[in-house]
């Protein structure tokens, strides 16, 4: 039968599939039920009704499309038949869906079901239904389109119901939406997150030129290139340890200091505990490492830490805290500790999530802020980061554009506000 176009002809698109393309006709508009308000009845002891609890939510809906299809053979019928079938049940999670029955609107839609066709003689003709399960909205195209805003605005909601726009703003500053004040900071140095540590890895070993123990402790941050130009400045946190070990068994320490050899990074703090049993804890914390992108660097920290035990003996323990980057898109920071023959390592950890940060920023690029789900994030090179260290909200519920007038200001900070309404109805 091949792609049919006209106006008694009409089709549905979920997710970028066109039903006509297979040959697939919606013979009416799509039915379903009234959304249900999520709402609990409450019966109170004393209280003539119930309380109605309700949780300010619609509950999803089934959304069923009659269809049909009629080809030139069976065997074309029952291909396209699958084809369509395979091609909608292969979309997972919510689908954008349309029809041409209602081209104003749209629908959030996961594929449940149907198609199960009852052919007609010579099975080249069948009806059946397409069954969706959907979010209960019906979203309006006219919601869809961003509207710039100047400070002072009203934006008219057509609806009876309150919409989560989306917001793209430029600039840094206030904006307020009635009541609610939302709080966009200027990017900072390092607010751009290149990526997460890796897995911690930990080896150990005897040197055979002194016999003593080496342990290691050391994170890798791979680094997504696409968020780096080289020229950045990337920023590594934290560096810095905490490390416990204990002397031979029946060796009382009685007190332990450190010495810095070499620092290439400042040092925030250390501190020495002697615990119960002698085991002894030590901590070096420095500050952030710095590294410029497409440049290896590396910086350390190294020192001794000199404990004394009760008859007076010294012990050394050799430490050194390191960070290098490969000048491409490997980070990794590593912590050494070298302790004495008949000593032993306890319980070792990492003082800090390691985190990879760079100064570029998405400039001249919006922030966008996502009022549905309480988000925010930059496009850099087509791909979201987060953003949400940027934003903050003055109240616990999320702005809403109201039923009518909905009045937006905003600091002359903010050069550009777009506003995407979102406006839906049930």
């Amino acid at each position: 039968m091949g792609v049919v176009t006209g106006t008694l002809f009409k089709g549905l698109n979920f997710g970028g599939i066109d039903s006509r393309d297979y040959g697939v006709y919606i013979t009416g508009e799509a039915v379903y039920n009234a959304p249900v308000r999520d709402v609990e009845m409450i019966n109170v002891p004393g209280r003539n009704g119930a309380y109605a609890l309700d949780r300010g939510r619609f509950e999803n809906i089934t959304v069923t499309y009659p269809a049909g299809m009629m080809e030139g053979t069976a065997a074309d019928f029952s291909a396209n038949i699958s084809d369509f079938r395979n091609a909608l049940a292969a979309l997972t999670g919510y689908q954008r869906l349309t029809d041409d029955y209602n081209p104003a609107e749209y629908r959030q839609a996961v594929y449940t079901g149907g198609l199960e066709v009852e052919a007609a003689t010579g099975h080249n003709a069948g009806e059946f239904e397409i069954v969706f399960t959907c979010k209960p909205q019906r979203f309006l195209t006219a919601g869809e389109q961003a509207v710039t805003v100047t400070s002072g605005d009203e934006l008219d909601n057509p609806t009876l119901f309150n919409s989560h726009p989306l917001l793209m703003v430029w600039g840094d500053g206030h904006i307020i939406i009635g009541e609610n004040t939302i709080t966009v900071e200027d990017v900072p140095v390092g607010g751009v997150t290149l990526a997460p540590y890796g897995e911690k890895y930990v080896s150990l070993r005897a040197l055979a030129t002194d016999n003593t123990l080496r342990q290691a402790i050391a994170r890798e941050i791979s680094i997504n290139g696409d968020l780096m130009n080289s020229g950045d400045t990337i920023t590594v946190s934290s560096m810095g340890f905490t490390f416990a070990v204990t002397p031979p068994d029946g060796t009382e320490i009685s007190g332990a200091t450190f010495t810095i050899d070499q620092e290439d990074f400042t040092r925030q703090s250390t501190s020495v505990i002697i615990a119960t049993g002698s085991v002894v804890t030590f901590t070096y914390i420095g500050t952030d490492g710095t590294f410029t992108a497409g440049t290896s660097g590396y910086q350390r920290a190294e020192g001794t830490i000199t404990a004394t035990d009760s008859n007076s003996n010294t012990y050394s323990l050799w430490f050194s805290s390191r960070v290098h980057y490969d000048g491409a898109n490997t980070i990794q920071a590593e912590f050494w500790l070298r302790i004495p023959a008949g000593w032993a390592p306890a319980v070792s950890q990492n003082t800090g999530a390691i985190t990879g940060y760079s100064t570029r920023t998405p400039e001249g690029s919006a922030v966008f802020i996502d009022l549905d789900i309480g988000e925010a994030y930059f496009h850099v090179n087509g791909s979201p980061v987060s953003a949400d260290n940027l934003v903050t909200f003055e109240h616990y519920e999320l702005p809403e554009l109201d039923p009518g007038t909905n009045v937006i200001t905003f600091d002359n900070t903010v050069t550009q506000l777009q506003v995407v309404p979102r406006w839906w109805k049930v």
